[in-house]
């Protein structure tokens, strides 16, 4: 019986201190193993939440960046690739369901009561300095992912931005790669993860379509044209078999490297050059 107990121990132990013998994988299959979602999580906010509503540096070009967890990607991707270096940002976060909307329109219907405090809690356009930081800026920036009903209000949000004293606005639409299990490609050679495609969710590409409408008038960039080959299909890994995207719509930080000089390529963003 003390055999059986020892064998058993030893197993436990080998198991708990070698990731379940994850060193019995290849070097590549070994990353896919070792994808934590909840870490790769931590990275999408931290540049943004360190940057929020700070005081502008007078000596740089100044940005405000507005929005939700797609604009933390959207910093992400041009810190990656120093596109932020030479001017001065501040952010400030409005959720999603909360909704990027300045309007003198009723829209509470849009939001679910169980949002509804939480929402007005962390306000949108009221307080003084936010007000301050869109007057002060060069170029207010609104990223999010989009829905129907805050891309109707969008013309009145614009007036309203407008009013306040935005000089210039820039809208920064939706991206949605497609949700894919990495465990899939165990074994992949590295040129198997470079075809290897996943498709978009359907429901946000009606979304980003929409967006689409907005044109140039409204200095609008495309994300998912700069992104992905057609609205039906995204890569899945980087040209050296690293993921993309974690959830298939934030970034890893290889794919904020990946996609930052596609992006910022965009006639919109010359300024930061």
């Amino acid at each position: 019986l003390s055999g059986v107990i020892a064998v058993m121990c030893g197993f436990v132990f080998a198991t708990k201190y070698t990731n379940g013998f994850i060193q019995r994988f290849s070097e590549d299959d070994r990353a896919l193993l070792s994808i934590n979602e909840t870490e790769m999580a931590r990275y999408t906010p931290q540049q943004f939440m360190s940057h929020r509503l700070v005081a502008f540096s007078e000596e740089k070009r100044k940005v405000f960046l507005i929005g939700d967890s797609f604009a933390m990607d959207f910093l992400n991707m041009g810190y990656a690739g120093g596109y932020w270096n030479t001017v001065s940002v501040s952010t400030h976060h409005i959720e999603r369901q909360c909704g990027i909307v300045l309007t003198e329109r009723n829209y509470s219907h849009h939001i679910s009561d169980a949002d509804t405090v939480y929402c007005n809690r962390r306000g949108r356009f009221e307080s003084e300095q936010v007000r301050s930081l869109i007057q002060q800026a060069d170029v207010v920036i609104l990223a999010s992912r989009w829905s129907f009903w805050v891309a109707e209000y969008l013309p009145d949000t614009i007036s309203g931005l407008e009013m306040l004293g935005a000089k210039r606005i820039i809208i920064v639409g939706s991206k949605n790669i497609g949700k894919v299990n990495p465990m899939t490609f165990l074994g992949s050679s590295l040129r198997e993860k470079k075809q290897a495609l996943a498709r978009p969710d359907p429901n946000e590409i009606a979304v980003i379509r929409q967006m689409n409408n907005l044109g140039e008038a409204y200095h609008y960039i495309s994300l998912q044209d700069h992104i992905c080959p057609s609205y039906s299909e995204c890569r899945v890994f980087t040209d050296n078999g690293e993921l993309l995207s974690f959830d298939g719509k934030h970034l890893t930080t290889q794919g904020a490297e990946y996609f930052s000089n596609v992006v910022f390529s965009n006639p919109a963003l010359t300024f930061l050059q």
